[in-house]
């Protein structure tokens, strides 16, 4: 009995369309997996891999939905939100007054409390800056996260030496802060929440001489932004534990218990490390999720050299490169459809200039303000540091007085040209494109879901329910954070549907898992995103193939972008593939690239065809997508520079990992067997997003004939010192 009605269920939650749908999709995933898989030679190994990957989750169990995860939600989306308007007011600061010199002459005004012997616009910054900081500081004290704020008040940012660990910093801190008169009295929920004894900048310089600690800037925009970050967390932190406390389990526990007189905690409770959670356990369901946002973390020393190596290196390998702003407007192009487009100008650029206008104009209220507080994540993905380099030129100015006994700027001397040109290629790419074009595509997105549904709900108010405003904005801030890179890394958590998932995403949202991310990939967030923006293509949709034309949800936007990438792969490049090669794309070697004559290719859609290189060939995109150091160690153990039968072995492990280390322009020149010419045009080729890969017949004889020159010179040398030949 108990089957036919399981069957009759199934018969009315699952309709005729679903299942065809559903079949199609398998289909068409099993149809390109063997494709493309055999491509490769293996056809049947191609299908097995894109099958796993879209019905893998058919296995594992399902994720629990936690209310709790709304609270975090919220507190996220109320920090991104502010720290929008935070990041708009240093700029105007900076637009204000150019000179960092002068910048720092305001932040020494405002600490002791005159604007005397500033200009006019430098009194106007004053003026704003010193209300503002009033407020927040009133805020802060109405929150109790601070027990007040004295006159005057400009903070004083100190950062601790690399290779010092947090507990020597606080030893030192409490030394220089706590010691004598003045002591503290103020509260550990953020690191401004001391009222300091020292009144002057000049004061604080001379306590912290000697002591390992420097302050880490003067300049007056820094320091608003610094203090902002740090006061606006440490408000919403509290508000979500005021929630929280209030909340019940399912099974009507408390989520946040307080400590009994011994200390105790309730059973399977945890305590979390962080000064707003001392004296309280987490119930168990909610330790992951509040471990992201409210966990201290102090990486030991190897882990911070580890960590900074990754970013250094990734810093230095990207150095004049446009590669990112080139994957970038391929994003625009796939994803803006005809508005990308324009008669005059070719490709369109005012959707960009409009949606940075909002952003940077705009405020609480609008429609990116709503996009970024259900999980637009509009800042720069956490894969770029663009401190690192600057940060190293300064490590190494402290360490030179130690070696010569004087003090020498040499590390900045090098690092600030090097940052100079990175501060020139981050403004295109992030400030402008990147921004810009997640701003566009939401904004562009949004209106159409919510006409949509709209449509959809008024023809059909029973079957389609009429979704808020803030449900639209997730799903379309999901969809293009996957685009454009720099995601919401909790929300990917929390919409996780397996439960492995959502513990590997909570994880990786912590700083402990992105730090492990840095280090273990090159691009972390710039990798899962652009496979997610092609495997959530074959997610479920009522619309079917009609969601391509009137889409209604992300599933159906996802859809619509890869058939987009798809038109322009078998039109515009299969077209250019014809001249370059005289044969259709499809029958070269990688149809993901342009193939030419001589045996060379060119990706010239290398962010567009990420997720079929992931499918066809899994373990040549896990290796392309390791950091330095995993790379290195895979190499050391292989005694080849790269993945594959193929790839040549390196003569020194030393050699190699320095040319490793270089920018990718200037490996590309160093390829053995180029012309002169071809030295000069890949590594151009290169920097502007499309590089070329491969060697002609002529350039295999000219290496052979250099190999072979080399192991000549080598037996000679070797016989001249009376070794074997």
């Amino acid at each position: 009995m108990r089957l036919p009605r399981t069957l009759a269920g199934m018969g009315k939650t699952l309709s005729w369309k679903q299942a065809t749908w559903n079949a199609a999709r398998v289909g068409a995933v099993l149809g390109a997996g063997t494709y493309i898989g055999g491509k490769t030679g293996d056809p049947v190994y191609g299908a097995a891999v894109a099958s796993a990957i879209i019905l893998g989750k058919a296995a594992l169990k399902p994720a629990r939905k936690l209310t709790t995860d709304q609270f975090i939600s919220i507190r996220n989306g109320n920090i991104a939100s502010q720290q929008r308007m935070t990041d708009n007011m240093v700029r105007d600061i900076n637009t204000a007054i150019p000179d960092p010199a002068r910048r720092v002459a305001v932040s020494e005004a405002l600490d002791r409390g005159s604007p005397e012997g500033l200009a006019p616009k430098e009194r106007q910054v004053y003026g704003y800056v010193r209300q503002f900081l009033d407020n927040i500081g009133k805020e802060a004290t109405d929150a109790e996260v601070i027990k007040g704020m004295r006159a005057n008040y400009i903070s004083y940012i100190v950062e601790r030496d690399p290779t010092m660990t947090l507990e020597q910093e606080s030893g030192i801190l409490r030394r220089i802060f706590e010691s004598g008169e003045g002591g503290s009295s103020g509260s550990p929920n953020t690191r401004f929440g001391k009222r300091g004894k020292y009144e002057t900048f000049d004061e604080i310089n001379s306590a912290l001489k000697g002591s390992g600690l420097r302050l880490k800037t003067q300049d007056v925009g820094e320091i608003v932004g610094l203090y902002t970050k740090s006061m606006r967390t440490a408000i919403e932190n509290k508000i979500l534990l005021d929630n929280l406390k209030q909340a019940k389990s399912p099974a009507g526990e408390s989520y946040i218990v307080r400590q009994d007189k011994n200390n105790n905690i309730p059973q399977g409770y945890e305590k979390l490390n962080h000064p707003q959670m001392t004296g309280y356990g987490v119930h168990p369901d909610l330790v992951d999720s509040l471990k992201v946002v409210l966990n201290n973390s102090d990486p030991n020393v190897v882990t911070r050299g580890l960590h900074g190596l990754a970013m250094a290196v990734k810093r230095v390998q990207v150095f004049g490169s446009l590669f990112h702003a080139k994957s970038l407007m391929e994003v625009y192009i796939n994803a803006m459809g005809k508005d990308f487009y324009s008669t005059k100008t070719g490709v369109n650029m005012e959707p960009i200039n409009a949606a940075l206008k909002m952003y940077r104009e705009g405020g609480l209220g609008d429609t990116l303000d709503l996009g970024i507080k259900n999980g637009l994540s509009m800042q720069i993905p956490l894969d770029v540091s663009q401190s690192i380099i600057g940060d190293i030129g300064k490590a190494v100015n402290n360490i030179t007085p130690r070696l010569v006994g004087k003090e020498l700027k040499i590390g900045t001397a090098v690092t600030d040209k090097i940052d100079w040109v990175n501060g020139k290629l981050d403004k295109l790419t992030w400030d402008y494109l990147h921004a810009g074009i997640k701003g566009a595509v939401f904004l562009k997105e949004f209106e159409t879901l919510t006409l949509r549904n709209a449509e959809a709900h008024a023809a059909n108010p029973k079957k389609v329910p009429l979704k808020s405003r803030e449900q639209i904005a997730r799903e379309v801030a999901t969809y293009a954070n996957d685009l454009t890179g720099g995601l919401n890394w909790f929300n990917i958590a929390a919409d996780a549907k397996t439960q492995l998932g959502r513990q590997l995403g909570m994880f990786f949202a912590g700083p402990e898992g992105q730090r492990f991310a840095q280090m273990l990939a090159f691009a972390p967030d710039w990798a899962v995103s652009t496979l997610r923006a092609g495997f959530k293509a074959f997610g479920e949709s009522d619309r079917t193939l009609r969601g391509l034309w009137k889409p209604e949800n992300a599933t159906d936007l996802y859809r619509r972008y890869a058939l987009r990438s798809t038109l322009y792969w078998i039109t515009l490049l299969n077209g250019i593939n014809y001249m370059t090669s005289g044969h259709s794309i499809f029958e070269n070697k990688d149809p993901t690239r342009l193939q030419f004559e001589d045996g060379t290719s060119m990706q010239a859609g290398k962010h567009t065809f990420e997720a079929v290189h992931a499918a066809t060939d899994p373990v040549r995109f896990a290796y392309n997508k390791l950091g330095f150091a995993p790379k290195m160690l895979v190499d050391r153990m292989s005694g080849k520079s790269g993945y594959g039968d193929t790839a040549p072995k390196f003569e020194t492990f030393v050699g190699h990992a320095a040319q490793a280390a270089l920018p990718f322009t200037v490996n590309t020149a160093m390829q053995p067997g180029l012309t002169p010419s071809q030295r000069i045009t890949r590594p151009v080729a290169s920097a502007i997003g499309f590089p070329i890969y491969g060697t002609s017949p002529e350039q295999k004889a000219t290496i052979k004939i250099e190999r072979a020159a080399t192991q000549e010179r080598r037996r000679k040398i070797r016989k001249d010192w009376g070794g074997k030949e």
